[in-house]
């Protein structure tokens, strides 16, 4: 009888914990600025953090901005030159980390324009967005900052790209820089390979004291793993790629994990895990049945995270076209869930109490005008099981299957290259407004909609979709494809349609109903 009871309590316990979890949709929008959001981290009070960029007609800042445990819009922080600087545009933050005394690192890149150069940056932050320091770093030709790690000595390390043409061909090596604790240069080195280019993007210190690099190779055809010391010093590089001449593997991030590594990758166009041991050696992949790019709508260059939850699975964020997703799988990488998204995600994070809290940007497509709208910042809060809001959709089965990964060591070519800048910044608080919901997709604007006047169904659907107004209005039906291409243009003169729409392939299609006083309603269908 105490056990029964015990179990009782235990089971009431357990759920009045899970029914706490906390779900929401958030969108940061300013109609007189474009926001874009490149990374995120948790922030010390259960909040978050925010960095990327804020453009006010072609003036780039960067953006620092944080919100709390609801998704709630706190304050924010832009980033500009001084007015004894040179002007900067192009100003973007592409990554941040929690620093070992509480505070924060964040990184990225800008164009001075008095030097016509691409150049560095990197800004430590104190939890309520104050500056302690900033730096910059300089090249030779254009430099360009996509990661940075803290190391066991309190320092840094900076990885991403140096860049440039040399008659009329491009030519792209690998940076790795070690900064103090004060963010002074102590070594800064490009990488070369042979008749190839080479670009960083991740760097996390391993158990062992020393660095390792993730990265791409020729365009995203082929990726690469790397291993140095904390003075630069090269142990090991390994390329890896597929069969196919055109087929590719393009890393997104890396995570140390059972004496070895799990990197979260596109293999031939699918989002994939290859789980690697200590010496690169592939462990085992899997490719998950997700049509997956890297988010290039606002930005090129940007990649997503990879997650390690506490019950020691994964999470990790997609993209394909202008539709999004999210997937949770157990430690062997084999898949609990997946989620489509109205957002198109960047990282994803898991709170203190296992909800996934996932950022990126907005709008998908806007129908109204067939062009995207400004960009936003957009935050989706699912709980544990995957469950959300109206801007989560139900979950897809995900089936997995595997690529054989070929990897080859290679020989990489040092030289020393790059310095501290002197760029001086304002930092300067800005108001950023917020609304519920999801990102702007089709006939999102509220002032221009007839709510909850449109029923479709089945959705999702094998082919054969009915769209009825339940307000009985006539007017006229328009269906998008994910590029914005308005395949289906039809009155709707009996209240009720009917459309096959299996002859354009399974995927998303957006849909859109204007009525004769000119108010419409969208959303998305979804064709199995």
């Amino acid at each position: 009888m105490k056990k029964i009871i015990l179990l009782l309590i235990v089971a009431i316990c357990f759920g009045k914990a899970y029914s706490q979890q906390n779900t929401f949709s958030k969108v940061l929008v300013d109609t007189s600025s474009y926001l874009y959001e490149n990374a995120s981290s948790p922030s010390f009070d259960e909040g978050h953090l925010i960095v990327g960029s804020i453009d006010n007609y072609n003036f780039y800042k960067g953006l620092l901005a944080k919100v709390d445990a609801n998704g709630d819009f706190v304050w924010a922080k832009a980033f500009r030159n001084s007015p004894s600087s040179p002007e900067l545009s192009y100003f973007a933050f592409n990554s941040i980390i929690a620093t070992q005394d509480s505070s924060f690192l964040i990184s990225g890149h800008f164009h001075n324009r008095q030097s016509e150069k691409e150049e560095g940056v990197c800004a430590k932050i104190t939890p309520e967005g104050d500056t302690i320091w900033t730096t910059t770093l300089v090249a030779e030709h254009n430099l360009v900052l996509n990661s940075v790690c803290q190391t066991s000595d309190s320092g840094y390390v900076v990885t991403g790209n140096v860049n440039w043409y040399e008659n009329q061909v491009y030519i792209e090596k690998l940076f790795v820089a070690k900064l103090s604790s004060g963010g002074i240069i102590e070594w800064s080195k490009d990488y070369t390979i042979s008749e190839d280019k080479i670009n960083g993007c991740r760097v996390i210190q391993t158990n062992d004291g020393n660095l390792m690099i993730a990265g791409n190779i020729g365009y995203s055809s082929k990726s690469f793993l790397l291993k140095m010391t904390e003075t630069g010093y090269i142990y090991w590089a390994k390329e890896y790629r597929l069969d196919g001449m055109y087929d590719r593997v393009d890393f997104q991030d890396i995570i140390e994990s059972d004496s070895g590594f799990v990197i979260y990758s596109f293999v031939d166009g699918y989002a994939a895990l290859i789980k690697t041991d200590t010496t690169g050696t592939v462990v085992w992949e899997k490719t998950y049945n997700i049509p997956s790019l890297p988010p290039f709508v606002w930005a090129s260059g940007l990649k997503m995270n990879l997650c390690m939850l506490n019950n020691g699975g994964f999470a990790f964020v997609t993209f394909n076209s202008f539709d999004g997703g999210f997937i949770k799988t157990d430690s062997s990488g084999n898949p609990t869930f997946f989620d489509d998204l109205i957002l198109i995600p960047i990282d994803v994070h898991e709170t203190n109490s296992k909800e996934l809290f996932i950022t990126g940007s907005g709008p998908l497509i806007g129908a109204k005008r067939l062009y995207p709208d400004p960009p936003e910042i957009g935050m989706i809060q699912v709980d544990s099981a995957g469950t959300g809001d109206e801007c989560v959709w139900d979950q897809s089965p995900v089936s997995v299957f595997s690529d054989t990964i070929i990897v080859t060591p290679f020989n990489v070519t040092a030289a020393d290259v790059g310095s501290n800048g002197n760029i001086g910044f304002d930092v300067y608080a800005v108001s950023i407004p917020q609304r519920n919901g999801c990102v702007d997709i089709i006939s999102s604007t509220d002032e221009n909609k007839i709510k909850n006047s449109l029923k479709v169904y089945p959705n999702p659907a094998a082919g054969m979709v009915t769209f009825e107004s339940i307000n009985d209005k006539t007017g006229r039906l328009l269906i998008f494809n994910t590029l914005g291409k308005n395949i289906i243009n039809r009155k709707m003169e009996n209240y009720k349609t009917t459309l096959n729409l299996s002859g354009f392939g399974t995927g998303v299609y957006y849909y859109q109903f204007i009525d004769k006083a000119g108010r419409s309603v969208g959303g998305r269908v979804v064709i199995k």
